[in-house]
């Protein structure tokens, strides 16, 4: 009789493990989809500032734009979200040696980019030669 109970003791104890680290899995693969979004957002701003050429502003980088809540990429009559924010302001800016930051630029081929998301207090900051 107490084998029975330590039994079924272990067996409930197994099975509160097995779907706390289910749980735990559920969590760790949605912190690692946001950190693989970012990471795409990053990969297509470094990719799109390298082709920019001609001028450019604090908005527009090339086919990068900047709207209220969102980096998008323009495309032909269609604009695809990049990386989306509820709150924050982003801008872009420019540099020729990385210490002086610009809000335009006359020729973005020759310039370091810089884009920067502010949230509050907390700024997110990519930068692409």
């Amino acid at each position: 009789m107490i084998g029975l109970a330590m039994t079924a003791v272990l067996l409930a104890l197994i099975v509160d493990l097995l779907t706390a680290e289910s749980a735990q899995s559920r969590r760790f693969i949605s912190r690692g989809q946001a950190a693989v979004e970012q990471l795409q957002a990053r990969r297509i701003f470094v990719t799109e500032a390298a082709r920019a050429t001609g001028t450019a502003d604090a908005r527009q980088l090339g086919a990068l734009r900047i709207l209220p809540d969102a980096l998008v990429l323009q495309g032909q009559g269609s604009a695809q979200p990049v990386l989306r924010w509820t709150a924050g302001r982003a801008s872009f800016s420019y540099s020729h040696d990385g210490s002086i930051w610009r809000s335009t630029s006359d020729d973005a081929e020759s310039d370091i980019v810089r884009f920067t998301l502010q949230r509050g207090d907390q700024s997110h900051v990519w930068i692409a030669p």
